[in-house]
């Protein structure tokens, strides 16, 4: 970006002021297309001194944020206000520590024009760039310049009246994140803000739900919980009731015509499936295929917030079984295991469609990771409460279910490298528990994890983070007991042979790497372009060797 840039930027910005005391139709246009023009402008990646002199003039006493303190009443300018007040929302995503300075000038901005304008658009563009502002700003930045209180009862107002629901969904939505960034500040009206949300979720999971509103408080309970409640209001009957509440919202038999709401659900049990744990352990046998049905979504969206609710669930049964084994748990348990043994064969015969799929929905390798993932997950319960004759030919009936999907499946490589963490990780869990091991198991688990180390180059950079903590899990169950001591060995002898049985990177070859043929179209396509050399697997290395000073490694959405 050039010095001429800033000048263009301040131009468009002086044009802009003018446009204020204008009312014809054309001129509103306009203004609206300036801003659009400065987006642009900033829309490089440049760090230059120019750049910041841009945002700078953008963010100034003649920017964006004092178009909108000079247009609060003028409701004409809507397009221009909502289009100025994203861009703003941008910017504070990207450029955080830049526009920091401008927070107290954002945060009154913003609640003028949620307060003020009348325009649906622009209220519900300055509630989300307010939220943004909470989940981005430092809370000592946030309490100092936001007068908590009298947003709050605006916000609970706004919500009584319920005159549109998009904006409502947005009011909800940062009644939660106001506690959930400024936990402190909010302590004394948690209770309060608990039941604003839970009775419009009351309201909407009745006879006439609006499911945008619905999404709203879903948003924000999640939000809320977590830091609330605490005390006396963190009871059993509390969780109870509100579980039953979510419970319905993700039955996939009721075929909402919109499914924001039930997303949002499944993302809710991700992030608190603890919370609601006897709930779920009460209700496993419906909750289990369920779960499996939005897992096999064709929706990609279903499908995440499926996946990542299933994984949540079968963690909160496994520590439950472990931690507080009762009756009920011991019930889920032999359900689960049941179900697991039912998708191995399933994915073992392909021809055989599961019942909990949906239809045509080809899930056979999510269906065979997922049981996989379950056994590792429930190996400690299964050393408690099965014979040492049935751990062995439950870890050998997983071991073949893993050979077979990697090695004899029809799935493409990518699928399949994208499941061998998966198998790796549970086989060290269930190896660990086993009382005796033969060499036949032992020997299958190293061979995956030895594949999984010789397709390391071509994985990607979650699968990598995935693959580090399957590699770890299996070293450290090698070295935790002398009869699986013989894996260390093996395993750093066979992958030291892998890494070193490619040629070193040559001058040639790192030059070849950089400069992409025309016939690419000039754009870097990916690993697959870049040369295969020992240096590619150094990031795997350098992870083993310096895992002995980690005490904990975390990954998005699971830790171990």
């Amino acid at each position: 970006m050039s010095l001429g840039s800033a000048k263009e930027v301040e131009n468009l910005l002086g044009r802009l002021g003018n446009l204020i005391t204008c009312d014809q139709d054309s001129d509103l246009c306009s203004a609206k297309d300036l801003i659009i023009d400065v987006s642009e402008l900033l829309s490089t990646e440049s760090k230059s001194i120019h750049y910041d002199l841009c945002l700078s003039l953008t963010l100034g006493d003649n920017g964006l944020l004092h178009f909108c303190r000079q247009t609060v009443t003028k409701n004409q300018f809507g397009d221009a206000k909502k289009s100025a007040l994203e861009i703003i929302k941008a910017l504070l995503e990207k450029q955080t520590s830049k526009l920091l300075n401008h927070a107290k000038e954002i945060l009154l901005v913003s609640q003028q024009l949620y307060r003020v304008d009348v325009a649906a658009k622009v209220r519900i563009a300055a509630l989300e760039l307010l939220g943004a502002l909470l989940l981005k700003a430092p809370p000592d930045v946030i309490s100092q310049h936001l007068d908590l209180n009298s947003l709050i009862t605006s916000l609970c107002v706004s919500i009584k009246s319920a005159k549109v629901p998009s904006v409502v969904h947005h009011e909800l939505e940062l009644l939660g994140l106001l506690t959930f960034a400024l936990p402190g500040e909010t302590q004394g009206q948690a209770s309060f803000l608990l039941k604003v949300l839970c009775d419009q979720l009351n309201r909407h999971t009745g006879k006439r739900p609006d499911l945008t509103i619905l999404a709203g408080s879903v948003r924000g309970l999640t939000y809320y919980l977590h830091h609330f409640p605490h005390g006396a209001e963190d009871v059993p009957e509390l969780y109870k009731d509100l579980y039953g509440r979510l419970h319905k919202i993700i039955d996939p038999n009721l075929q909402l015509p919109k499914r924001e709401a039930p997303r949002v659900t499944l993302e809710l049990l991700h992030q608190h499936a603890a919370k609601f744990s006897h709930e779920l352990l009460v209700r496993h046998r419906t909750l289990f295929p369920w779960l499996l049905r939005w897992s096999c979504a064709y929706n990609r969206d279903d499908l995440k917030a499926g996946r990542r609710a299933m994984d949540s669930f079968l963690a909160v049964v496994a520590s439950e079984l472990e931690l507080n084994p009762s009756k009920l748990s011991h019930d889920a348990f032999c359900y689960l295991v049941g179900e697991f043994s039912r998708l191995l064969e399933s994915g073992v015969h392909p021809g055989e469609t599961s019942k909990n799929s949906l239809p045509g929905v080809s899930s056979t390798s999510y269906c065979v990771s997922l049981a996989v993932r379950g056994y590792g997950l429930f190996a400690g319960a299964c050393k408690q409460l099965l014979a040492p004759e049935q751990l062995v030919v439950l870890f050998s009936t997983v071991l073949t279910a893993s050979q077979h999907a990697f090695y004899q499946s029809s799935e493409l490589l990518d699928t399949k490298l994208a499941s061998l963490p998966t198998f790796v990780r549970a086989l060290a869990a269930i190896l660990k528990q086993m009382p005796e091991v033969e060499w036949p198991s032992v020997n299958g688990v190293l061979e995956l994890s030895v594949a999984l180390v010789r397709n390391y180059p071509d994985l990607g950079a979650a699968q990598r983070a995935h693959a580090h903590t399957a590699i770890l899990a299996l070293l450290v169950a090698a070295t935790s007991t002398s009869r699986l001591s013989c894996i260390l060995h093996l395993w750093v002898h066979q992958s030291i042979l892998v890494t070193c049985s490619h040629d070193t990177e040559t001058a040639d070859e790192g030059t070849a790497a950089k400069n992409i043929p025309a016939e690419a179209g000039g754009h870097w396509r990916g690993v697959a372009d870049e040369p295969t050399s020992y240096k590619s697997y150094l990031p795997l290395w350098s992870v083993l060797l310096s895992a002995q000073r980690a005490s904990r490694i975390t990954l998005p959405g699971r830790s171990w």
